[in-house]
């Protein structure tokens, strides 16, 4: 059995494979029962499914919910399915999920801090942030921001959902507007923060 790793160790451990041109699957398994897998050829990853339902784009903002998880590469081992959905390069990839570890950082020393009151939303709203990350990068942190300082930080769960619509509009194209609308209420409503 492989040794539980932290999330930024399983990514950079991905990183490292990926880096040394290695050709095959690698097999991570969340403590929280998620099974992901990336596929890698010649160092790029090619594709990646979280949890057999969801594939490429859709699964990138779900992987950050790994707190620690076991990995195995199996080389040579590629996917034969046509297995569906796309994936940005794989350095961007590489960032976006580091990106992704950032933000939580950036969480954790925003809730140790002393008498933070927490809105009743602020997760929800963090977890909005994270996905926008994934479309626009570090941008994301100051289009939340100014929403928040221009309209109020929603104290409704209806108010969270008009914040996603109108940040959507940072994105470019209007496909992938529509698809971080879906795939973010989706997320909020299943971890029940809505």
């Amino acid at each position: 059995m492989s040794q539980l790793l932290t999330y930024s160790e399983l990514i950079a451990q991905i990183r490292e494979l990926c880096r040394q041109k290695k050709t095959g699957t690698v097999f991570v398994t969340s403590e929280e029962g998620y099974l992901i897998r990336f596929v890698l050829k010649t160092g790029q990853v090619v594709h990646l499914v979280f949890d057999a339902q969801h594939r490429g784009y859709e699964a990138i903002p779900l992987i950050h919910t790994i707190k620690k998880g076991r990995l195995q590469f199996a080389e040579g081992i590629l996917e034969t399915a046509d297995e569906g959905g796309h994936l940005p390069p794989t350095e961007e990839l590489l960032q976006t999920l580091e990106l992704f570890q950032q933000l939580r950082d950036s969480d954790s020393i925003t809730l140790s801090a002393p008498k933070v009151v927490l809105g009743q939303f602020k997760t929800a709203i963090k977890q909005v942030q994270r996905n926008l990350a994934f479309y626009i990068g570090p941008f994301a942190n100051i289009v939340c921001e100014d929403y928040i300082r221009s309209r109020g930080t929603p104290k409704l769960a209806n108010d969270v959902l008009t914040m996603i619509d109108a940040i959507a509009k940072e994105i470019d194209p209007p496909k992938k507007q529509e698809e971080f609308k879906e795939i973010t209420k989706e997320i909020l409503l299943e971890r029940e923060l809505l």
